[in-house]
């Protein structure tokens, strides 16, 4: 099966709650990807490798009822995409 390589850059911060991001790859295997707890406040980027399997994938941001989230991040597999939720 082939694979790619792609690079998340990312900042999470959590006002309230809990919550994490999770890759489902292509086989339904769920991964998590990050988390981050109650409170949490980041204020540089990190950034993540993924080797993502050929079909379809998805990533999901997962959270508790009621979290607040400030949440951003680029991925880069060549052509960049960034995503800015608040």
């Amino acid at each position: 099966m082939k694979q790619q390589k792609i690079l998340i850059k990312y900042i999470l911060n959590s006002l309230t709650g809990k919550c994490k991001v999770v890759l489902i790859s292509s086989d339904n295997t769920v991964n998590i990807i990050f988390e981050n707890a109650d409170n949490s406040q980041n204020t540089d980027y990190s950034t993540i490798t993924l080797h993502i399997k050929s079909g379809l994938n998805r990533i999901k941001l997962v959270a508790n009822r009621n979290t607040k989230i400030e949440f951003d991040f680029v991925i880069d597999d060549g052509n960049s995409l960034n995503y800015n939720l608040i």
